[in-house]
């Protein structure tokens, strides 16, 4: 089933999952299209993301997870214009808001060439200061 519409915005009550994987938009960072309904464009402010989109994709994610399943989140700090906004710390909270356990937190690591990194918790140690590196962090809904 494809659902076109935004993730905030559909109606998934009648689904169930065994696993979800997502890497949402990064805030004003990532804008995929100019459709007026791409996150970028419609939550304008860092507090209308976190509430209108952030808090609902968790909120749905939560809902539609069988209990003791896992959901997993790949989301990173981002820097517009020298602030940095913290994605990882917000999706952090809203998934406890949601109702989920923080069951861990791996590292997903980038090398410098596209391609080139490896799903790896040893990134953390930050050896390789040219290595970039983003949460990878694994929710579960409780039994």
């Amino acid at each position: 089933t494809l659902i076109n519409q935004p993730f905030e915005d559909a109606d998934l009550e009648d689904l169930e999952a065994d696993f979800i994987m997502t890497s949402p938009p990064y805030f004003m960072k990532e804008a995929y299209a100019d459709e007026p309904t791409q996150s970028a464009l419609r939550y304008t402010t860092f507090e209308s993301w976190r509430e209108g989109f952030l808090q609902p994709l968790m909120e749905k994610c939560y809902a539609v997870l069988k209990p003791g399943k896992r959901c997993i989140i790949n989301i990173a700090d981002i820097k517009i214009r020298n602030r940095v906004f913290p994605l990882a710390q917000s999706a952090l909270e809203a998934g406890a808001a949601a109702g989920f356990e923080h069951e861990n937190t791996e590292y997903i690591r980038f090398g410098t060439h596209f391609g080139q990194g490896s799903f790896d918790e040893s990134a953390q140690s930050g050896e390789d200061d040219e290595v970039k590196q983003e949460p990878v962090f694994i929710f579960r809904r409780p039994r």
